[in-house]
């Protein structure tokens, strides 16, 4: 078990993202601001290239194509299969910038990908999802 959004949670995402198929045409930056956590403002960057994940490490990254911002415990509620991203958003609780469009709607392909049901599950049976 990897507590959520630590060093090792982020191992942990990067080898459960070998489930993920690999989608045509999906290529972006996302910067992803989590706060409200114990260690306060966490910065994580995710490089998806043709819909899989190239790259998922924490800090910041100059120029992303999409900026995410939410609390630790949203976040927690999304990762944990507890809340759909998207009610997030429309409720206030994800705050994008950039090509948001692209997060929103483009990456829509992917989370209907086989592999993606799979990626999520070994992330969540594998996370502590505490504040």
């Amino acid at each position: 078990m990897a507590d959520f959004f630590t060093d090792e949670w982020v191992e942990l995402v990067v080898d459960a993202a070998t489930e993920l198929d690999a989608v045509d045409g999906i290529s972006l930056v996302i910067q992803f601001e989590v706060t409200g956590g114990t260690d306060g403002k966490v910065h994580a960057v995710a490089t998806i290239e043709n819909g899989q994940l190239a790259s998922f490490e924490l800090g910041k990254q100059r120029g992303p194509d999409c900026t995410v911002a939410v609390t630790h415990d949203v976040a927690a509620q999304i990762f944990a299969g507890e809340l759909h991203p998207r009610v997030a958003y429309m409720r206030g609780d994800i705050k994008l910038g950039g090509s948001y469009a692209s997060v929103l709607f483009g990456m829509a392909p992917i989370y209907q990908a086989v592999g993606t049901g799979r990626f999520w599950q070994l992330v969540r049976t594998s996370t502590t999802f505490s504040t």
